[in-house]
């Protein structure tokens, strides 16, 4: 007779099916988890113009919503959308924690001839929330020198540029010729002028302690237009 064959009997290892069932769980928890933290902080670093208010109603978080529903693509979106802005990263935290940092762009002066505010990237726009203290260019400036204009008007620091009121385009001629294209002259907030030249327009950083060699009460032209020299002073 045959002998009858023994079936075999399947084992099935139980600790590595509860294993892989608990990290399962432990993976449903956890996005259960993300998806439901509240927001608790909000941090904001780098602004300069854009008040931390104009930051979180921009972004409609003024009411804290939960975390990781938000989709930081679409808030890096909007804020790209201010003028002053040129960079930002948004990152959060299972703490709870949105952390926003930007940088803005200098204003540099407002452009009266075409109603925009001129910021050291080039951007230029109809929003004036940012006129206040800062140069007004009273005329027309050929498109070349304008770009120029800009590009070393940010080579200025804040408190010198803080102390013109008025830029004006005014080319040195000679009769009919036109010695130096890129001359301007600026009304400063204290009575002074300056006539300034676009490759010396460094020097503006020394008018405070140009000024402070002038007597007392005395008012009158700087010309920092020259390469020779750190410019000299004439009364009115």
């Amino acid at each position: 007779m045959a002998k009858k064959r023994k079936k075999k009997r399947i084992k099935i290892k139980k600790k590595p099916i509860i294993l892989f069932l608990l990290i399962i769980i432990v993976a449903i928890g956890f996005c259960y988890y993300l998806i439901n933290i509240p927001m608790n902080r909000i941090i904001i670093e780098g602004n300069r113009y854009l008040s931390e208010y104009d930051i979180i109603t921009k972004l409609e978080i003024k009411d804290y919503p939960n975390l990781y529903q938000l989709k930081l693509k679409d808030l890096k979106n909007k804020l790209m959308e201010e003028s002053s802005v040129t960079k930002v990263n948004i990152s959060r935290t299972l703490s709870g924690k949105l952390i926003i940092k930007l940088e803005e762009s200098r204003v540099l002066f407002y452009n009266r001839y075409s109603d925009t505010v001129v910021y050291a990237s080039k951007v230029e726009t109809k929003d004036t929330k940012h006129i206040l203290g800062i140069p007004i260019l009273v005329n027309n400036v050929p498109k070349n020198e304008y770009q120029q204009l800009i590009e070393e008007l940010a080579k200025v620091n804040e408190s010198t540029l803080s102390l013109i009121s008025e830029i004006e385009y005014n080319p040195w001629k000679t009769e009919n010729t036109v010695v130096d294209n890129t001359r301007f002259l600026l009304r400063m907030n204290d009575g002074n002028q300056v006539h300034i030249n676009l490759i010396n327009i460094e020097k503006l950083n020394t008018y405070i302690s140009k000024y402070a060699t002038i007597e007392e009460g005395q008012k009158g032209t700087i010309y920092f237009d020259s390469s020779f020299g750190e410019g000299f002073f004439q009364p009115y």
